[in-house]
């Protein structure tokens, strides 16, 4: 267990990165949906209008609301897992999962102010 709250920050920031890159990009359907939609429907309009709508990059306040919202799931998981820990180790494990939290929001300040 300790091992795995050593590397917990870790793995969190990995899949954090992962999912927003994930959704970054588009990859909200595995392959296989992809190809029953693309069987079963008929291909999307493709006029420069449409290609534009879709492409339209997030506001800030969207970017950050995003990031907010992974880091605060993420300060949840933390929180979550240090429920079993005895008393001393839960309070060492709940200041570091509200020191990560803190990071991720002042993170997320600046992902939104760079505009991604």
């Amino acid at each position: 267990m300790r091992q795995l709250m050593k590397n917990y920050p870790e793995i969190l920031r990995y899949l954090t990165v992962t999912v927003i890159l994930a959704w970054t990009f588009g990859v909200g359907t595995s392959f296989a949906q992809g190809q029953v939609q693309s069987v079963t429907q008929a291909p999307p309009s493709t006029t420069p209008s449409d290609i534009a709508a879709e492409q339209a990059p997030l506001s800030r306040e969207e970017i950050l609301a995003l990031f907010q919202r992974e880091a605060k799931a993420a300060y949840q998981m933390h929180r979550e897992a240090c429920q079993g820990l005895p008393t001393d180790e839960q309070a060492v494990c709940l200041a570091k999962a509200r020191l990560q939290f803190d990071e991720d929001m002042r993170y997320a300040q600046r992902r939104a102010d760079q505009g991604y």
